[in-house]
């Protein structure tokens, strides 16, 4: 049986998912591709869940004209939201020309060309067989996504009408601060609503440090030791640049 080793790979970290690595994507093969691919008995395969292979026995079987076409399809509906993504076009796929060679592709993609495709192609990654064949085996192509930053809004709704309740936050981590929170009304009930004084990056956490405590005239009382996170895209009337948390008190 041959041996076969990587001559590329097809590498994407999100800097939204701890260390960069996620599983929201996958990689399509045009049927030109595959059958390309076929001819010059070369392997195309999943090799982590955020890399792709290609794999040859033999770096000649490579033509110099070949070009290998590859789809980056989104599978996270919430990809628009979790991602700086300017440049980036529902319906259309930016072509990305690629050796292994260049510095990682990073947003916005602007400058290269578009093609319209089918919803959920993200790029299209045409790579070329002649600066394989040349520069050797285990070349890289890097995409690299970035979170948009955000503020944190929490929005307090009083489940007793005639409450006078007065509420702080406190983030336990210290990477977050709360203004004093203002009073409004929503969805037709009392409410009081925080929103950070900074907007960092948002990652994915596994648990929140925000603290919810009632100011009393004796102290404070802790209501909640650990507020859950607001979501990417839960509540779409939030301001541009906001992400929400609604919570019943």
């Amino acid at each position: 049986m041959a041996d076969y080793h990587v001559i590329w790979s097809l590498l994407v970290v999100h800097n939204y998912y701890e260390g960069g690595v996620c599983d929201d994507f996958r990689v399509g093969v045009s049927a030109t591709t595959e059958n390309l691919l076929k001819r010059r008995g070369l392997i195309w395969k999943t090799i982590a869940p955020d890399r792709w292979a290609l794999l040859a026995s033999d770096q000649d079987l490579l033509h110099p004209d070949d070009v290998f076409e590859f789809d980056l399809l989104v599978r996270n509906t919430l990809f628009p939201y979790i991602t700086d993504c300017q440049g980036l076009t529902p319906g259309h796929a930016v072509l990305l020309s690629c050796t292994g060679t260049e510095p990682p592709f990073m947003p916005p993609f602007t400058g290269y060309p578009q093609q319209q495709t089918r919803p959920g192609i993200l790029l299209r990654i045409l790579l070329s067989a002649g600066e394989l064949s040349r520069s050797g085996s285990g070349l890289v192509t890097k995409l690299i996504f970035q979170p948009p930053a955000y503020y944190w809004e929490y929005i307090f709704i009083f489940r007793n009408t005639g409450t006078e309740k007065t509420l702080e936050l406190h983030d336990k981590e210290h990477l977050l601060t709360f203004d004093k929170g203002i009073r409004l009304e929503y969805l037709g009930h009392p409410a009081q609503c925080f929103r950070s004084v900074e907007n960092p990056p948002f990652t994915k956490q596994p648990k929140s440090k925000i603290r919810l405590s009632e100011v009393l005239p004796g102290g404070k009382r802790e209501l909640y030791a650990q507020l859950p996170s607001p979501v990417p895209g839960e509540f779409i009337d939030a301001s541009p640049g906001v992400i929400r948390r609604i919570v019943y008190i």
